[in-house]
């Protein structure tokens, strides 16, 4: 897994791409990220199921970004550098904040959770 880390992360990094070679580089960063996963799964992914110590982060490094570079590369000619997980922290801010503060955390929390971070999200109101 560490032996392929290397050319993963320096692709997470890039912003600008040579478009007559972004293609092979693309696929040597799909086969690399699967690589990584079924590497990981058999070592530090696993405590004692299968996969029971995967994070969101390897999950969208192995699911998600192979085909969010694929898109951007094809919409923006350029590499997956331009994103940040920036926005999925303040959203995982706001539902931990929510989740805390306004319920009592009995019964079907869900419904009212969702409510709230409906109005949050979509209306773009305080979360307080």
């Amino acid at each position: 897994a560490m032996t392929v880390w290397k050319n993963i992360q320096e692709s997470l990094h890039k912003v600008t791409v040579n478009e007559d070679t972004y293609m092979d580089e693309l696929s040597k960063f799909q086969s690399d990220t699967k690589s990584f996963y079924k590497h990981g799964v058999e070592t530090f992914l696993t405590k004692t199921v299968k996969g029971d110590q995967e994070t969101f982060y390897t999950h969208t490094l192995r699911y998600y970004l192979p085909h969010i570079a694929e898109r951007t590369f094809d919409r923006h000619k350029l590499g997956l550098g331009i994103w940040t997980m920036q926005g999925f922290e303040r959203r995982n801010k706001e539902s931990k904040n929510v989740y805390n503060r306004f319920t009592n955390k009995k019964g079907n929390v869900l419904i009212s959770n969702i409510k709230r971070l409906s109005d949050i999200f979509i209306h773009e109101k305080c979360s307080v």
